[in-house]
């Protein structure tokens, strides 16, 4: 079977589903990562992870929220 596991461009996000895509993979599955920015440069446990987003830049839009909401 071929998974495919969407994180948001944020590490944070991509870590916690590492665990689950390692164990599938293990029995046997074709395994990959989407993401973005930071998560994107991430290579966990040699799972293959694609940048969808190559352009994205995170610090970007959370210098904008944090002027909004210090």
């Amino acid at each position: 079977m071929r998974i495919l596991f969407v994180s948001a461009p944020l590490i944070g996000h991509l870590f916690p589903m590492v665990p689950l895509a390692s164990a599938l993979r293990e029995a046997g599955h074709e395994v990959r990562f989407v993401a973005g920015g930071d998560a994107a440069g991430a290579r966990p446990a040699g799972l293959r992870v694609d940048d969808v987003v190559p352009t994205f830049d995170f610090s970007r839009v959370a210098r904008r929220v944090l002027l909004r909401h210090p």
